[in-house]
């Protein structure tokens, strides 16, 4: 058996905690609880200091959810044409992500353009990291949330905001140039 197929029952669904085994029905309810999580995470911000928050905040959004919540994949991965980051490289992507964050975090920026571009960047390389079975797309757009907001930018990267739609198509396209556009497109004045 595969890493993949141990986190599925045998009707497709994801093994979770709260033993649904109809896909749509777990689909709803992990919808449900992790926009609760994902509030709470907002209201009471986890700071970011290196790639393990990463994990604590999927913890947090899926650990009601799923047992391997906050836990790094064990084997290689792909959604469509995208091979993601393969598991015996983790070591060297932790190692460049941590020293991303940690150059975020005490760069002295003179423009909100450069910060952007280094938020983009780091963004990009959390997404094609894709360490977790699943809920990548949600982990990292909080992640970045929390990040940029401890560096002084508030984004709005949830679904609801206009934004959303330039980010995914950044996303999918993994192109800087994009991302760092709808990252200008997510910044917002508003608390």
């Amino acid at each position: 058996m595969s890493w993949i197929t141990d986190t599925l029952q045998g009707n497709g669904t994801l093994i979770n905690k709260l033993n649904i085994t109809n896909a749509h029905r777990l689909f709803i309810a992990e919808s449900r609880i992790s926009q609760v999580r994902y509030q709470e995470i907002i209201d009471h911000p986890i700071t970011i200091k290196d790639i393990e928050s990463l994990k604590v905040i999927h913890y947090k959004l899926f650990g009601d959810i799923y047992s391997w919540a906050g836990e790094f994949r064990t084997g290689n991965f792909h959604k469509y044409s995208t091979e993601f980051f393969p598991v015996s490289r983790f070591k060297y992507a932790i190692e460049d992500l941590n020293t991303q964050i940690s150059h975020f975090n005490r760069q002295s920026y003179h423009s909100t353009e450069t910060q952007l571009y280094d938020l983009a960047q780091l963004l990009l390389d959390i997404k094609m990291f894709h360490p977790f079975r699943e809920g990548n797309g949600r982990t990292q757009r909080l992640f970045i949330t929390l990040i940029a907001e401890q560096n002084g930018i508030t984004l709005h990267l949830k679904k609801s905001s206009p934004a959303y739609d330039s980010y995914m198509q950044a996303a999918v396209a993994d192109n800087l140039k994009m991302m760092v556009e709808a990252l200008t497109k997510a910044i917002t004045n508003d608390i």
